[in-house]
């Protein structure tokens, strides 16, 4: 749906399970500075000068420290689900706790936990996810983005929250804080919906993105 109507690039993010591949294990972005020149060193070989980003999760805090680190590149902001608006300390005691006792019965659990009860969702990605805790990614570990940054964002944002999100709790706090801090947001909560919102309510997520880029006439997009 998004490609029908706009130029999109869904990017392998450096570092995370895909296709891409580090050429030296010990030479990836260790914050979100760092992730944000990474993401700026793509849109320049793509030739883009400005864009829509999508970030999904960790995509969305991506996404975050880009719109305050480069903002002259991101004409958009869409955020479905992002870590970084609160505190990622559950998330952390979960994964420590799975690396401490990597149980069949644990992981298990880590993935329920983060794929919510969504039938579709668990059919899509639980294999996915299960074989993902065997391996080991490169990517920075995530922090709260500050109050200053995200008063810095200059572009337009939308934020779509799941009132069931596990690994992003609290979705009226993150709406508050967004709204007390971000410039120009529109948040939106969707009830009875988890954190893989774009699978269990696609319908809904597809036609919030395309109304808001239509409203900005952003014709890039970028998926994180």
């Amino acid at each position: 749906p998004l490609s029908r109507h706009h130029r999109v690039y869904a990017v392998d993010t450096i570092g995370d399970l895909g296709r891409s591949r580090l050429d030296d294990h010990e030479s990836y972005p260790r914050d979100g500075r760092e992730m944000s020149a990474w993401l700026v060193e793509v849109l320049r070989a793509l030739d883009i000068a400005e864009c829509a980003v999508v970030g999904s999760s960790m995509g969305g805090w991506i996404a975050l420290n880009a719109a305050a680190n480069a903002p002259e590149y991101v004409s958009a902001l869409i955020l479905l689900g992002p870590v970084g608006m609160t505190s990622p300390l559950k998330v952390l005691f979960r994964l420590f706790h799975l690396m401490l006792i990597p149980t069949e019965a644990n992981k298990h659990k880590m993935v329920a936990w983060t794929l919510g009860d969504d039938p579709v969702v668990k059919a899509e990605l639980g294999d996915y996810m299960m074989t993902a805790l065997d391996c080991r990614g490169k990517l920075p570990m995530p922090k709260t983005v500050s109050d200053g940054d995200l008063k810095a964002i200059e572009a337009p944002v939308l934020i779509v929250l799941g009132e069931d999100d596990g690994p992003i709790p609290d979705a009226a706090r993150v709406k508050a804080r967004a709204e007390r801090l971000i410039p120009h947001v529109e948040v939106i909560l969707l009830e009875e919906t988890g954190h893989l919102m774009s699978m269990e309510e696609p319908d809904s997520v597809n036609r919030l993105i395309l109304e808001f880029l239509e409203q900005r006439d952003s014709g890039a997009g970028l998926g994180l």
